[in-house]
C-alpha cells in the first residue's frame, strides 16, 4: 500500500528552488523513512545505496538524491545537496539560516585545515621538493577527480608539465608555481585569481602560514562535500577497492582516516556505510518536510475540504490548508 505523496518544500521538478530551501537531513528526513542516498548515474539509471540500480525517471545525470521506499513497490526521490566545506545556509521563512553543527564535519575540516597551514608553513624548510611532493599528494587525495574517493569537491586540481598547479572553483582559482625559470623546485608563490585575473598573492618563501590561512579560506568558500559515486557503489559492494583517505575495514564498514602530519591534525572515523556517513552527520540538505513525523502526506478521495495539516520545517510546526484530492474518474 502506498504511503502517500512525498512532502517537498519546493514544487517537484524545480531543483533550483529546492536548492534554496532544502533543509538539513536531520530535520528533513523522518525517523519513519528508510532514506537512502542515490545518484543519477545516467539518463536511464539511478544507483541507490543498499538497493542497487533503479530506472531513472527523468532526473539529470549526476543529480544527487534521497530515495525512500513508498511501501507499494516503488521508490520516491527528493533532491539532495552536499553541504559546503565552510558555512552552509538555507532559506527558511525568507531568511538565511545556518546549518546545525556537525561534529564530524567540524573535526574533519579542522584536521585538514591544520595540515594545509602547517604544510605550507614548512614547505621551504629542509627538503622543499620532498615537502611539495607530499603536499601535492595531499591535495590530490583530497580533491583530484582521478582519486575515486575524494572527500571534497571543487572544479578540480591540475598539474601542468611546466610545473604549475591549479586548483579551480568556477571562475575562481589558485595557482602555485616556482619563480625558478625552470620550475623544477617547490612552488615559491601562491596566487588567487578570478576570471584569470590576479586578485592577491603570497610568497611561500617567507609567508607560508598566511598563504595557508588564505588557501583554507578559499576552500571554506568554494569547496563542498563530494557525493562520490564510487563510495555509493561501495555500499552495495564493499569489496570494491577504494583509494585515498577512505577505505573499508574487515567488517565492510566505511573508514575515513587522515594520518597525522608532524604528530597532529589527524582524523579517524568509522561508519556502517557511506549512506550513514552522509545522512547521520548532516552532510546533505534535503528537499523534504514532515507531517506528523512522516515524510508522506495523507491523501484520500474522502478527505474533507480545508482540512489542516501540520508540517515541520526545521524545528517549527506550521499549518497549511490542504485542498481535497479529487477522486479518480
Amino acid at each position: 500500500m502506498s504511503k502517500g505523496e512525498l512532502i517537498r518544500l519546493a514544487p517537484h521538478g524545480t531543483p533550483g528552488e529546492a536548492f534554496k530551501v532544502a533543509q538539513p537531513a536531520s530535520l528533513a528526513i523522518s525517523s519513519k523513512s528508510d532514506a537512502r542516498i542515490a545518484l543519477a548515474r545516467s539518463v536511464s539509471q539511478i544507483e541507490v545505496s543498499g538497493k542497487q540500480v533503479n530506472e531513472n525517471l527523468g532526473f539529470n545525470m549526476n543529480q544527487t538524491l534521497i530515495a525512500i521506499d513508498n511501501g507499494n513497490g516503488t521508490i520516491d526521490y527528493a533532491n539532495a545537496y552536499p553541504v559546503n566545506w565552510g558555512v552552509t545556509n538555507y532559506e527558511k521563512d525568507g531568511k538565511l539560516v545556518d546549518m546545525p553543527h556537525s561534529k564530524v564535519l567540524a573535526d574533519l575540516t579542522k584536521a585538514i585545515e591544520g595540515q594545509i597551514i602547517d604544510r605550507l608553513t614548512n614547505l621551504q624548510k629542509g627538503d622543499s621538493l620532498a615537502n611539495w611532493n607530499e603536499f601535492r599528494d595531499f591535495l590530490d587525495t583530497l580533491l583530484d577527480y582521478n582519486n575515486n574517493s575524494t572527500l571534497f569537491k571543487t572544479s578540480g586540481v591540475w598539474h601542468t608539465r611546466s610545473g604549475v598547479t591549479f586548483i579551480n572553483a568556477g571562475t575562481k582559482s589558485v595557482k602555485l608555481y616556482s619563480s625558478d625559470s625552470k620550475r623544477t623546485g617547490a612552488p615559491t608563490k601562491l596566487v588567487f585569481m578570478d576570471n584569470g585575473v590576479e586578485v592577491s598573492s603570497y610568497s611561500l618563501l617567507d609567508n607560508g602560514a598566511e598563504a595557508g590561512k588564505a588557501l583554507v579560506q578559499f576552500f571554506r568558500e568554494n569547496a563542498t562535500i563530494n557525493f562520490a559515486h564510487e563510495l555509493l557503489t561501495s555500499d552495495n559492494n564493499t569489496t570494491i577497492p577504494l583509494k585515498g583517505f577512505v577505505s573499508r575495514n574487515a567488517d565492510g564498514k566505511l573508514v575515513i582516516n587522515i594520518p597525522e602530519y608532524n604528530g597532529k591534525n589527524g582524523f579517524n572515523h568509522v561508519e556502517e556505510s557511506y549512506n550513514d556517513f552522509m545522512i547521520k552527520n548532516d552532510l546533505l540538505r534535503v528537499d523534504l518536510a514532515q507531517v506528523d513525523g512522516s515524510n508522506y502526506s495523507r491523501f484520500s478521495s474522502n478527505m474533507k475540504a480545508n482540512s489542516v495539516l501540520e508540517f515541520t520545517v526545521g524545528d517549527e510546526v506550521k499549518q497549511e490548508e490542504e485542498k481535497p484530492v479529487q477522486p479518480p474518474p
